[in-house]
């Protein structure tokens, strides 16, 4: 085997920052950051402190535009150095228990935002 990694995405995602509550203790105490961008398999997440690989987050989030609240388990896929000094790390973390009317709701307002994206026109860059 090589060293290559494959990506590949079963699921289409967005940016979107939506604020989302997590925990690594199902008793623990929630710390609330914004998310960088969302799948319904899961999201990218700004975080201060760098998780394990492998760990397993609780996570609790209010979908954009609906007054649907998302909790769910997902697993710490990736962590990477994120730019934004309040919140040094990134985690990716994969959905790994999420009821199925989220996981509908969740694809729909991704594709509601690629949508949304598609029909805005480029930002024009100020002449000098």
């Amino acid at each position: 085997m090589t060293g290559t990694v494959r990506h590949t995405r079963r699921h289409e995602r967005k940016s979107l920052p939506m604020l989302v509550q997590y925990r690594f203790n199902p008793i623990g105490e929630f710390h609330t950051d914004y998310s960088v961008n969302i799948s319904a398999g899961g999201l990218l997440l700004h975080m201060v402190t760098a998780p394990q690989i492998g760990a397993t987050v609780h996570l609790q989030f209010i979908m954009r535009g609906e007054a649907r609240v998302i909790t769910c388990r997902g697993r710490v896929l990736r962590v990477e150095q994120s730019n934004m000094p309040e919140a040094p790390v990134r985690a990716a973390v994969q959905f790994v228990d999420i009821d199925e009317d989220d996981f509908v709701a969740l694809t729909e307002l991704v594709k509601q935002n690629a949508e949304a994206q598609a029909k805005t026109p480029p930002k024009k860059r100020a002449s000098r």
